[in-house]
């Protein structure tokens, strides 16, 4: 089975999100951006993994794709990934199908992901002799520890893929052994493995920005936040602080701010910015381009120069 490599870098997290291949992802930044991102991919037709470098912190919300099972596996050991209201370190993490995760990272993650096609995945096991059966994972997000090795063998692959001289033989490494470690970890779903299903209530951290996240673009006070999450506000504030860093006010700016962004660059300078921060929750328009050109250090009319000026492209593949 063929492998090909591509390396690609980026200035704005929003063109990152939009390359990644293999999940469904937004990016929320939580401090102030500039900083370079990149993405390494390794991929085939039926497996595609990718070490994905972001230099800022930052709010991941995703899912794996339907036709696809994604692990997902953090770089660095003290890592906020909550996994319906279960607080996860460091683990080796499936997205199952259609199963939805949110974490947290610092500055410098860089962590690997390997989404497989269902079906191939399936063929896969069954030729190595790996005891899986895939419909076991359907639904349900699952969480697995994975051995340090593992991780350090698989971080050693991506750093061989940066050179040629070494790549064909980092492809042959991580077909005869990398695969077969990683799937040999999923027998654990038979006995050993506490499966959490994807509907289960979530934590009230989730129910909080569940609930900044639809109604942003209203006035919507803390005092709200609280009551739609049952939680106390001084609760509310501890919880922000030590998942997100930063308090519930900030957070709800900073998604304000993502938003507009997002609906400056996909405007292509057909809409008022002046309505597309009142979409956003910003009544002040001054106050709006403060915040804005202080967090993505650049103004709302930069943005809107340069979303006229660069052409649309697909995922990196």
């Amino acid at each position: 089975m063929p492998f090909h490599s591509a390396h690609q870098y980026f200035h704005d997290l929003d063109e990152l999100y939009e390359k990644i291949s293999g999940l469904d992802i937004r990016l929320i930044p939580l401090k102030k951006g500039g900083i370079i991102h990149r993405i390494n991919l390794f991929s085939s037709e039926n497996v595609i993994i990718q070490n994905l470098t972001i230099g800022q912190s930052a709010h991941h919300v995703g899912a794996s794709p339907k036709d696809r099972v994604t692990f997902g596996l953090p770089s660095k050991e003290k890592i906020n990934i909550d996994l319906n209201g279960n607080l996860i370190n460091d683990s080796l993490i499936i997205f199952s199908q259609g199963g939805e995760f949110s974490s947290v990272s610092p500055e410098g993650y860089s962590p690997i992901t390997v989404s497989i096609e269902r079906s191939w995945l399936q063929q896969f096991a069954i030729y190595h002799e790996i005891p899986l059966d895939i419909d076991t994972i359907d639904s349900n997000i699952v969480v697995i520890p994975i051995p340090s090795q593992i991780k350090t063998q698989l971080k050693r692959v991506f750093m061989c893929i940066a050179s040629e001289k070494y790549e064909l033989k980092a492809r042959e490494y991580l077909m005869q052994y990398e695969l077969p470690l990683l799937l040999l970890q999923l027998t654990y779903l038979q006995d050993k493995i506490n499966i959490k299903n994807a509907t289960k209530k979530t934590n009230t951290l989730e129910k909080a920005f569940n609930f900044i996240q639809l109604n942003s673009k209203y006035s919507i006070s803390i005092k709200e936040i609280c009551e739609a999450s049952c939680i106390q506000e001084r609760s509310l504030e501890r919880g922000f602080k030590e998942y997100f860093g930063i308090s519930p006010n900030n957070y709800l700016r900073l998604y304000r701010l993502q938003q507009a962004k997002i609906q400056i660059r996909k405007s292509h300078g057909m809409v008022n910015v002046s309505d597309i921060a009142l979409n956003c929750g910003f009544a002040h328009l001054g106050r709006f381009s403060n915040y804005y050109g202080d967090f993505f250090n650049e103004l709302p009319s930069e943005t809107v120069y340069k979303s006229r000026v660069s052409q649309p492209t697909g995922k990196l593949s």
